[in-house]
């Protein structure tokens, strides 16, 4: 069976007058053929170029890498901004192995969207652990941890303890003055803590990125 796709050609043109050369995109429609590699290419190709393009009898494969893409251009579908092709995410199924948006749009709809989620991820999350069996998951991971980590987990009872005696009060984050964690540096000194929120204690231990903005 063979069926039609859109396809882009890449070309780079050597303008008479010795100027720098003009990289040039054509789209055609293809047919798909039975023995195509990942790319959607056609692996009974005729011949090969150096960098590991390849001419076929429907289209043109620039190479991935070096030589025409260290210097190519892009046009983000979103901002409508033209950007180095670094400035996308890789994407295995487009024609230039990039996606259609930049990364600074890609990020933003990522955000945008876990904002807009948020309640529905929330309400997904407390059915799920409402669930015999994630409740058994978790009492299983905790389980483990605490046999794998003794101290860590002395430390941390050992503050709650503390609490709810008295003998220590929670305080506000250091950084943002949020509502705080109790942040160990030391596992055997219990009490000597740093008060830190979710995020930043999170930052604190490399499993947050910090933000720029």
């Amino acid at each position: 069976m063979c069926r039609k796709a859109r396809r882009t050609i890449y070309l780079l043109i050597q303008p008479r007058n010795g100027g720098s050369e003009i990289p040039l995109h054509i789209g055609i429609d293809i047919p798909h053929k039975s023995g195509q590699n990942a790319h959607g290419h056609a692996t009974n190709q005729t011949s090969a170029r150096p960098g590991n393009s390849c001419v076929s009898d429907a289209v043109v494969c620039p190479p991935r890498s070096g030589g025409f893409w260290e210097n190519a251009m892009k046009t983000c579908f979103k901002c409508g901004e033209a950007k180095p092709l670094a400035q996308f995410y890789k994407h295995p199924m487009m024609s230039d192995g990039h996606l259609g948006k930049c990364k600074e749009c890609a990020k933003r709809d990522t955000k945008k969207h876990y904002r807009d989620t948020f309640k529905v991820r929330q309400a997904y999350e407390r059915h799920r652990f409402a669930m015999p069996k994630r409740k058994a998951d978790v009492k299983r991971y905790q389980e483990k941890r605490r046999k794998d980590s003794p101290l860590k987990y002395a430390a941390r009872y050992a503050v709650c303890n503390a609490i709810r005696a008295g003998r220590l009060k929670r305080q506000p984050c250091e950084i943002c003055s949020k509502k705080a964690q109790a942040h160990h540096e030391d596992y055997s000194k219990p009490l000597d803590v740093q008060w830190l929120c979710f995020k930043c204690h999170r930052k604190h231990h490399g499993q947050l990125q910090h933000e720029t903005t």
